[in-house]
């Protein structure tokens, strides 16, 4: 998807996934982008539990560990 803002194209992508079954865990999710590495993301879990970035987000993926086993998640991932 993309949406003129003041002159900016502004990418957005959705995309869902899951926390590793071990706590603590680094798991890497495609992100899909077209623009690079993006400028923002925000998480929002579906269990109980804190999804957070492990490392920083590169041209194809984001990073994320969780404070729980396998928490379930959708991530709006954002590029300008």
């Amino acid at each position: 998807m993309s949406v003129f803002i003041e002159n900016a194209i502004l990418e957005m992508r959705v995309i869902s996934g899951t926390t590793s079954a071990t706590i603590g865990t680094e798991t890497s999710h495609a992100h899909g982008g077209t623009r690079g590495v993006p400028k923002m993301y925000l998480i929002k879990t579906k269990k109980s539990g804190n999804v957070y970035e492990s490392k920083a987000a590169d041209a194809t993926y984001i990073y994320l560990k969780g404070s729980a086993a396998s928490i379930t998640f959708d991530a709006i991932i954002l590029w300008w």
